[in-house]
């Protein structure tokens, strides 16, 4: 879990306010947007933050690039085309043997 200090732009207050909340990774941040507790109207009237702050904060963090490879489908699904590819390999090998 990433801690709330890592996210982008956040300034020491606003991570203070966080954790006065109880939010002390991204994690909790993104899970304290619930529907059940107001959402992000909620979450700005509990840390205090104004809306649109928070707003421009969870869009920053969405915006960031996932997993070390980036975001594009092949580099999220390299393994998975690999394994596959191995199977196929190893079935047309073995088929070729009877």
């Amino acid at each position: 879990m990433a801690d709330i200090r890592k996210l982008k732009g956040i300034s020491k207050s606003e991570r203070d306010l966080f954790r006065a909340c109880g939010i002390n990774t991204v994690e909790d941040l993104w899970l304290s947007i619930d529907e059940g507790k107001g959402g992000v109207a909620g979450l700005a009237t509990r840390s205090r933050i104004e809306k649109s702050r928070l707003i421009e904060l969870l869009v920053a963090e969405g915006m960031r690039q996932p997993g070390r490879f980036g975001s594009s489908w092949l580099k999220n699904h390299w393994l998975d085309i690999f394994v596959i590819a191995v199977m196929l390999i190893l079935g047309f090998g073995i088929r070729q043997r009877w």
